[in-house]
């Protein structure tokens, strides 16, 4: 279930997916944004979290911390791999494509979300990781300009 743009900007048709990319799988499109939105989530908090147990500017953690990169890299991997196990067509002979039956971003965790409460909880999480990917590019901007930690 793909749903249209969502509140405060469901008239808009400016940057809803299926009037920007035509020849795009929506799914595609939405199972990217989610990730990136849900990365940005766990980012718009790692950020300042790191920064309380060090003195150091959260942007430079894994300068400081290389031994972080390929941890995050391995769970990354492992992560996508999985979503493309359980949603990609074969990618031989249909490259880039998801299956017509996956739900895009579904881990399979339902944490108690029912049917009916599904699409708005949805809308939700598209909507904060919208949210979380602007805020997590005004804090490492803030950073880069002012080279001082964020709070």
């Amino acid at each position: 279930m793909i749903r249209r743009a969502t509140a405060p900007l469901e008239n808009v048709d400016l940057f809803d997916q299926y009037v920007v990319a035509k020849d795009v799988q929506p799914a595609f499109l939405r199972e990217a944004e989610l990730k990136h939105g849900r990365l940005a989530m766990v980012g718009s908090i790692l950020l300042p979290l790191t920064e309380q147990f060090s003195d150091n500017l959260g942007i430079n953690f894994f300068q400081d911390h290389p031994e972080f990169v390929g941890l995050g890299l391995s769970f990354m991997f492992i992560s996508e791999f999985g979503s493309m196990v359980r949603g990609w067509e074969n990618p031989l002979t249909k490259p880039f494509a998801l299956k017509e039956d996956y739900q895009p971003g579904d881990f399979g965790l339902t944490f108690g979300v029912n049917d009916a409460t599904l699409g708005d909880q949805m809308d939700k999480e598209l909507n904060n990781g919208r949210l979380a990917m602007i805020g997590i590019l005004g804090m490492m901007a803030q950073e880069l300009v002012t080279q001082q930690q964020l709070f």
